[in-house]
Order: C-alpha cells, then sequence, then structure tokens
C-alpha cells in the first residue's frame, strides 16, 4: 500500500480502485455506478501545475481538480490520489456544488464522516479515511459551477487568509484552462465518451497493441482478442495472423485504415467481418485504436453489438 507524506508526516493512501470494484462499476446496466480510472487523455499538465502547487503551498497530501458532467465527477488532475471518475451521488465534490453560493465562496469540512453535509458519502470506501476536505467552486461562462478545485487530508487543517486567497486565485485559474479545454477539438464531449466506453469494452473483450518498429511481430493481443479472431491459443502474435483472421477484402480495409492511422497519428474505429468459426458461423468485431507516444497504437477489440 503506498502513501503521500504530507505537513507532520500524515499520509494519505493512494493505491488505485480495487480491480473487483471496476468490473462492478463498468458492468451495472446503467452506465457508471462506481468509481473508475480516468483515461490519460484527459490528464492535462497545466492542471497538475495546479493542484501541485495547491499541496505544495497547504501541506494537504491530496489535492484536485474535478470537472462535474451530468452524471459523474471526473478528476483531470491529482496529486496525492488517483485520478477517478465517480457518480454525482457518491462524491463530495458534486455535493459541494449544491452548497457553495457563487465564484470565492469556499466549503471546508475537518470531519466529514461527522458532518451533516458529508457523513452519508465518508461511509464509501473511495471517500474513507478524510479528516478534512475543501472546495473551490471551478465557474463557467454563464456563472454555473462546471468543477471543483478540492482538498483533502486525513487530519484536520487550519487554513489561515493568505492560503484561501491564493486557493481562491488557483480555482480561477483551473477555471479559465478548463474553458479551453472545452475548445481543443480533442477534448469533445463525443471523444471522452469514446474513451469510456473503451474502458468499459477492455473489461468485456481484450486489448492489442500495433508496433512498426518490430519487423517480426508487430501485433500483440492479450488471449480474449486471440479468442475473438477465433485463433488458437499457441499462435504466437503476428501482423499476419492478426489479417488472416479476416477475408481478404476486409484485410484490405484494415490495412488502409490502420496505415492512414499511423500516418497522420490519428485514433480510429472500425466495424470487420471475420472468416467463418468451425461452425461456420461468420462473427463480427470492432476495433478502437489510440497512437502512442512511440509510434505504434494501443486499443481493444470486442464483438460486435456488446
Amino acid at each position: 500500500m503506498s502513501h503521500v507524506h504530507g505537513r507532520e508526516g500524515h499520509h494519505y493512501f493512494t493505491d488505485g480502485v480495487p480491480p473487483t470494484a471496476v468490473v462492478f462499476a463498468a458492468t451495472q446496466e446503467g452506465g457508471l455506478d462506481g468509481p473508475l480510472p480516468v483515461p490519460a487523455h484527459l490528464w492535462d499538465e497545466h492542471l497538475d501545475r495546479l493542484t501541485t502547487l495547491a499541496a505544495t503551498m497547504t501541506g494537504c497530501p491530496v489535492a484536485r481538480i474535478s470537472v462535474l458532467e451530468a452524471d459523474r465527477v471526473v478528476c483531470r488532475s491529482s496529486v496525492g490520489a488517483p485520478r477517478l471518475m465517480v457518480p454525482l451521488a457518491q462524491s463530495f465534490c458534486a455535493r459541494s456544488r449544491t452548497l457553495v453560493r457563487g465564484a470565492g465562496d469556499v466549503v471546508i469540512s475537518n470531519n466529514p464522516a461527522t458532518d451533516e453535509r458529508f457523513h452519508d458519502l465518508a461511509l464509501l470506501p473511495h471517500n474513507a479515511g478524510v479528516r478534512f476536505y475543501l472546495a473551490y467552486p471551478l465557474m463557467g461562462s454563464h456563472g454555473e459551477v462546471i468543477g471543483i478545485f478540492s482538498l483533502r487530508d486525513v487530519l484536520p487543517h487550519v487554513m489561515d487568509e493568505t492560503e484561501l486567497s491564493v486557493l481562491a486565485d488557483l480555482a480561477v485559474l483551473a477555471s479559465e484552462r478548463l474553458a479551453a479545454l472545452h475548445h481543443l477539438p480533442q477534448e469533445s464531449d463525443g471523444l471522452a465518451a469514446l474513451h469510456l466506453s473503451m474502458i468499459e469494452r477492455t473489461l468485456k473483450a481484450g486489448c492489442w497493441s500495433y508496433d512498426p518498429a518490430k519487423a517480426e511481430a508487430p501485433v500483440s493481443w492479450s488471449p480474449i482478442v486471440a479468442g475473438a479472431l477465433h485463433l488458437p491459443p499457441q499462435m504466437p502474435p503476428s501482423y499476419y495472423a492478426f489479417l488472416h483472421a479476416f477475408p481478404l477484402d476486409e484485410r484490405r480495409k484494415i490495412v488502409a485504415c490502420l496505415h492512414r492511422a499511423v500516418r497522420r497519428r490519428i485514433p480510429f474505429t472500425l466495424e470487420a467481418t471475420l472468416l467463418p468459426d468451425a461452425s461456420g458461423e461468420c462473427g463480427h468485431v470492432m476495433m478502437h485504436g489510440e497512437p502512442t507516444d512511440k509510434g505504434g497504437f494501443y486499443g481493444v477489440l470486442w464483438p460486435s453489438g456488446t
């Protein structure tokens, strides 16, 4: 179990979400039902500088910038704890939105477990051990609360006026950064939803990767992907084996799509028909790929219709 030390030697546990919790969250009907990791494409180094500054200045081991969406809270930046997306009904930050009166207002609790505003949320596993919680609202262009800049600790804190003033300024900077990110094409709501869908489908299907730098076997996959392609379990991963799970016309489509995506460094999604299996059935699979830092692709493959 890992932890982060803060002022006076206290710490905050930073373990990730247990695998069972992730599976439960992603497989419940009706969408997200518990905490899930935030996809890396939603992280932002500019927001990370703000949370790092807040944690360093106050001595709080955990600082977060979270965005409030229609049905979940998405942590876009976090110091000292995992970045999670959590249902609105399970979030301190979503509750804080109902408590703040406007820009610059602050919510502080020195024991959420006994605070009537938060005591029910303090019982949830991802909120366990929090003894101090502070929240500043992040404001949208129309005066609405779009997110929360928060601090957490396992010990109570007393904030002085200077710290509160600086935190209010950091919240303004975070609001401005989120507004800028909202207008970047790669941060569209559709792409964010697609990445969440990728996480959920990975739990039901499998992962694959493509590395053009390796001449021998540029494609690798999980056993689940091999099963979806009707490949023998002992067959080593290779580009040749991958493509020959599909009819000739489908191979051409996949090659053209993959090469274009690699050349242009863009994500892709496609549906392809498999060769008939032993029973004569022709299955269909969906593939999605995202470019990696080293020139390859990482993605998921799942049976079409799931």
